[in-house]
C-alpha cells in the first residue's frame, strides 16, 4: 500500500513542473492514470510480467500508425489543398496563428471520408482482436486494455490532421514509460518483496 501511494503521488507530481508538462504535453495525466491502473503492489516478478503485458499491448496498439500510409493515399488532394489554404489564411489573421491553426485542425476542417474509413476499419479490427483476447485469455486483460487505448487514440486523432502524423502517440508512450519507471523504482526500493516471500508469508499465517 505504501509503495502504491508513493508511486501514485510521484506520477501525479509530474503534472506540476513546466519542464515535464512541456516534455509529456497533454498526456502527462496518463502517467498517473497508468500508475493507478497498475499499482506497484505486486511481488517484483509479477509486476515485471504485468509491465511486459502493458508494453506489448501499447506497442501493438501503435500498429495503427500504418493507417497513415492509407490516410495519405486516399485523401482528396485537391480538397485538402483548398482547405489548407483557407485555414492558413484564417490563422494568419489571428493573434496566435499556431493556436488558431490547431483549432481548425481539431474542429475537423481536414476530415476526409475516404481516409477516415481507413482508420475506422483498423479501429474495428483492433477492437475485435483486443476484445477477443480479453474474452478468451483472461490473463491478458492488461495487454488488451492498453492496446485498445492506444488504438483508440491513433484512430480518433489521425484523420484530423492534413498530413500523416507519426508523433501522435509519442507523448503517451513517454508517459507510459515514466509510469513504468516510477513503479519499478518503487517496487525495488520501497519494501521490496519477492513472490517466494509473499507465498511463504501466506503459508506462515495459515499455519
Amino acid at each position: 500500500l505504501a509503495r502504491s501511494w508513493l508511486a501514485a503521488w510521484a506520477a501525479f507530481l509530474l503534472i506540476i513542473p513546466n519542464h515535464s508538462l512541456n516534455t509529456f504535453s497533454v498526456a502527462t495525466f496518463f502517467a498517473c492514470m497508468s500508475t493507478i491502473m497498475v499499482p506497484p503492489a505486486l511481488p517484483i516478478q509479477v509486476y515485471f510480467y504485468a509491465m511486459a503485458l502493458l508494453i506489448s499491448g501499447s506497442l501493438l496498439g501503435c500498429m495503427g500508425m500504418h493507417c497513415n500510409e492509407g490516410h495519405s493515399h486516399h485523401q482528396n488532394q485537391v480538397l485538402l489543398l483548398s482547405e489548407l489554404e483557407q485555414a492558413t489564411k484564417i490563422a494568419a489573421t489571428a493573434a496566435n496563428p499556431d493556436g488558431k491553426f490547431n483549432l481548425e485542425v481539431f474542429q475537423g476542417r481536414f476530415l476526409d471520408t475516404s481516409s477516415s474509413i481507413v482508420y475506422g476499419v483498423f479501429l474495428a479490427v483492433g477492437y475485435f482482436f483486443f476484445g477477443l483476447s480479453r474474452t478468451y485469455f483472461k490473463k491478458l486483460a492488461l495487454f488488451s486494455v492498453f492496446g485498445t487505448i492506444f488504438s483508440d487514440i491513433i484512430c480518433s486523432h489521425g484523420p484530423l490532421f492534413p498530413a500523416a502524423n507519426y508523433t501522435i502517440l509519442s507523448s503517451f508512450l513517454m508517459s507510459t514509460a515514466a509510469s513504468i519507471a516510477i513503479g519499478c523504482a518503487a517496487i525495488v526500493l520501497v519494501f521490496p518483496q519477492s513472490l517466494n516471500h509473499q507465498m511463504l508469508t501466506g503459508v506462515s499465517k495459515l499455519l
